[in-house]
């Protein structure tokens, strides 16, 4: 060691057990509504700039501040358009003199925090903020990249995306397997997921019982020669 030189102290972000960590989610191009979504991760970084580019790319630069870029091609972006900076633990989101502004849940900002879940439009492109979700790798995924096991499985969640591994080892079990969740969430794209990677013969059918009259159940479900119920 040098004793006339002080030595740089750098500081590594982890995170902790079941912290997880931040990720930003192009959920809709307006210009290209069928492209497909993409996840972006913010791993290490202390801050976020956003503007348009060629194409989606994102690039990590290393400074006095850990940052990335984010480049999305949308024409109605600013080259410079936002910036993410996280600040004493939460992060906040600053408009970079954009020519069409800055807007989350609606409303255009100067300077606004992020709150899990915000919804931010940038030119014409959505994006949705999450805090904290599990670690996952690449930095950059595109829902045009994914390879799902099997029709209604692809997900740019990583926490869904651990989920559909354990309902991709269940399907091959004789485990019933319950499947909840809001209507229009794809409960029976699921479903249909599970039966395809069980192997089981026959066709997936799927039966809406709450629209079954009480008295036509049993009929339904078991049949109605003698000795179904039985």
């Amino acid at each position: 060691m040098d004793p006339s030189r002080t030595i740089t102290q750098t500081h590594e972000r982890r995170s902790g057990p079941g912290k997880g960590q931040p990720y930003l989610f192009l959920t809709l191009r307006c210009d290209h509504p069928l492209e497909g979504g993409a996840r972006f991760s913010f791993q290490g970084a202390d801050q976020v700039n956003i503007g348009r580019g060629g194409a989606l790319q994102i690039e990590r630069q290393q400074g006095e501040t850990s940052s990335i870029r984010i480049s999305v091609p949308d024409g109605r972006m600013s080259s410079r358009h936002a910036r993410l900076q996280r600040v004493l633990g939460a992060w906040m989101i600053e408009d970079a003199g954009s020519k069409n502004g800055t807007f989350v849940d609606g409303k255009r900002v100067t300077t606004s925090p992020l709150a899990d879940g915000a919804l931010v439009e940038l030119g014409h492109s959505f994006f949705v903020f999450r805090e904290a979700l599990p670690r996952a790798e690449p930095a950059l995924l595109e829902q045009r990249a994914l390879k799902p096991p099997a029709r209604g499985m692809a997900t740019l969640s990583p926490a869904f995306a651990l989920e559909l591994e354990r309902v991709a080892t269940f399907a091959r079990s004789q485990v019933p397997v319950l499947v909840s969740g809001e209507t229009g969430t794809g409960k029976e794209l699921i479903a249909s997921a599970i039966h395809q990677l069980s192997g089981r013969p026959g066709p997936f059918v799927a039966v809406n019982c709450g629209a079954i009259a009480p008295n036509l159940v049993e009929s339904e479900l078991f049949g109605y020669r003698k000795g179904a119920f039985s």
